[in-house]
């Protein structure tokens, strides 16, 4: 055998050898920390190969491609260095421009009423880092350091409603405060500034001369500890009230509103007889919906301090000018003339008569004036505002409870005219409780109403002027297979003190129908005015008509609208009788509408777009 070929042989086989191991070496290309480093490798896979190399990785690094994947004959292994941080900053709130319509500024005149101020907030982010460069801003915590003031603009509307002449004292919410109105809608004047009412409780004393309210509660706001007690209260801080409650004299023109120590009232109700009484229950304020739990309690608060009695004592001096003539003294007049009986003889005779003396009398002095000094003193017995605390003493008629289903929600009350009865409402049953001795009798029952909600259906009452009857709406049986808690119609039902009967005055009215009951008329006759859904499947959400009928559901009458239209009529049912039960006010799109029964026509009260709540007395 020749020994070129043989040498041939050797040469290809170390030359395939040679190439075999250097098939086996990886040229890889690794970007890493900013650098591009060219690696020759064997490492099977991209972590091996990181291993190899020493490359650590952060719990945050990202490495493309992943660590598991198998390397090729060529590659390219970029590893993105990760990193997290938080950083907090201070930013600016932008506050809202809000308008308002406002009633006693020219039409279309825009005024503004408060300046707009921009608040503040310290934001968190979390900052995600690659490479050294931002590539995500996360928000994760803001605290508020500074709210907003929101700007607000008025919106003049003078002129657009005309005054409306009115009979005794009417007072409203407008734009968060209370209104009141005495003689014309021309004279009405704010008696709160503020703008927090929440209308929880807004009631006028039968008189009309004081307004109760409730006013949101703020960081500064103080609990009563005298609940179930019947000593005088004594405030304490209470943090997540709900609402504090205030009384302000109607009468004088600069009345300031006066605290009230009750809090978290979720009713409140002046004594229909007068007294300086004032019945409420109460709640908590909680953090999920509704944003409170009632305490399904009942109380009567004796008010004091609401006035105080002066004694004005007043010294009246007053001067008169007399006109004095002096009269001659005695001395000045002539001797009386003795007279002589003729039948009387003297022994001796009387010697002879001398000539009687000459007397010239003296003339009166001149006349002179004096002035004389005349004191008188009168105690007048004056009763004013007080200006000292108000301050109460509670009496408890029903402790807190859970008396019904759904219980969380609370349950509405209505004092009797005579004061000698509370009408109760539950979600499943209306009745009365005695305010004496707190005993509970039941006048109706039926099933509560599945709202599907985080919110309570209840019945809405109405007295009678003569504390006889109650007017209720009342949850109707279901009509078909639906399950008693899904039906879906509401009545008006009539309601005897005595329990002696009851009877539907009004069908299918919907859940809102909030029967309002009048005063006596001048004949000693009343009426009830009353709403109905105009969509009865739907009444939670339908518009509602007005009606107005007698006392026993006779002579039913539509007033708004008069003509019968689905897309026409009131979203909420707020109605209040005048005390001469001539007129009516109904709340027709945020705003208060007066109807004359005698003409049937509507006139606009307010056209502030925000009102709401009227109560006259």
């Amino acid at each position: 055998m020749s020994s070129r070929p043989l040498f041939a042989l050797l040469l290809f086989s170390f030359l395939f050898s040679l190439l075999l191991g250097c098939s086996a070496n990886k040229r890889v290309v690794v970007l890493v920390d900013g650098e591009r480093r060219v690696i020759e490798t064997q490492a099977p896979t991209v972590g091996e190969l990181l291993r190899e190399q020493k490359i650590v990785l952060g719990d945050q690094d990202r490495v493309e491609p992943p660590d598991y994947t198998p390397i090729e004959r060529t590659a390219t292994i970029q590893i993105v260095r990760v990193a997290i941080k938080t950083e907090t900053t201070r930013a600016p709130i932008e506050f809202q421009r809000l308008y308002t319509r406002e009633e006693n500024l020219p039409d279309g005149q825009v005024r503004v009423s408060r300046l707009g101020a921009n608040g503040e907030a310290e934001i968190d982010y979390q900052i995600t880092l690659e490479d050294g460069r931002e590539v995500s801003r996360r928000e994760i915590a803001r605290r508020v350091l500074r709210e907003p003031v929101n700007e607000l603009l008025l919106i003049g509307t003078q002129g657009t409603v005309a005054p409306v002449p009115i009979t005794g004292t009417l007072a409203y919410i407008g734009e968060g405060n209370a209104w009141l109105v005495r003689g014309s809608t021309a004279d009405r004047r704010p008696l709160t500034t503020q703008g927090d009412l929440d209308g929880r409780v807004f009631d006028l004393s039968p008189d009309g001369k004081y307004l109760l309210f409730s006013r949101q509660a703020d960081d500064g706001a103080h609990a009563t500890d005298n609940v179930g007690s019947s000593s005088s209260a004594v405030s304490r801080p209470l943090s997540g009230s709900l609402n504090t409650l205030w009384v302000v004299d109607t009468v004088p023109f600069n009345a300031e509103p006066r605290r009230v120590p009750i809090e978290n009232a979720l009713y409140a109700q002046w004594a229909p007889d007068g007294s300086a009484l004032i019945a409420y229950t109460r709640g908590e304020k909680t953090q999920g919906a509704p944003g409170w739990k009632a305490y399904n309690d009942l109380n009567i608060a004796a008010v004091y301090g609401m006035t105080e009695t002066l004694q004005v004592t007043d010294t009246d001096i007053q001067t008169q000018t007399i006109r004095v003539t002096p009269t001659p003294l005695p001395s000045d007049t002539p001797p009386p003339i003795p007279t002589i009986d003729p039948n009387i003889t003297f022994e001796p005779p009387l010697p002879p008569a001398t000539a009687r003396a000459t007397y010239t009398p003296r003339p009166f002095g001149r006349a002179i004036t004096r002035t004389v000094y005349i004191t008188s003193t009168r105690v007048t017995t004056l009763t004013q505002t007080a200006k000292g605390p108000i301050t109460i003493t509670n009496r408890v008629v029903v402790p807190r409870s859970a008396p019904a289903p759904l219980s969380w929600w609370g349950w509405n009350f209505q004092w009797s005219p005579d004061a000698q009865a509370f009408a109760y409402a539950l979600s499943n049953q209306v009745g009365l409780i005695s305010p004496q001795s707190s005993d509970k009798t039941a006048l109706q029952n039926f099933v509560f109403y599945n709202s599907r909600g985080d919110w309570v259906w209840m019945p809405q009452l109405a007295w009678s002027p003569d504390s006889r009857f109650v007017a209720a709406t009342i949850h109707a049986p279901p009509n078909g297979a639906e399950r008693a808690q899904d039906a879906t119609g509401f009545d008006v039902w009539l309601l005897s003190r005595d329990g002696e009967f009851s009877l539907p005055l009004a069908r299918n009215t919907g859940m809102w129908a909030f029967p309002a009951w009048s005063p006596r008329d001048a004949k000693g006759e009343s009426k009830i005015a009353f709403g109905v859904a105009q969509n009865q499947i739907n009444s939670e959400r339908s518009t509602y008509a007005l009606y107005i009928m007698d006392r026993d559901g006779s002579n039913r009458e539509r007033i708004f609208p008069q003509i019968e239209n689905a897309l026409d009529g009131v979203r909420v049912v707020q109605l209040a009788w005048s005390p001469d039960v001539k007129q009516l006010i109904a709340l027709r799109e945020g705003d208060l509408w007066l109807y004359d029964l005698a003409s049937k026509q509507w006139a606009p009260l307010t056209a502030n777009g925000d009102s709401k709540l009227a109560r006259w007395k």
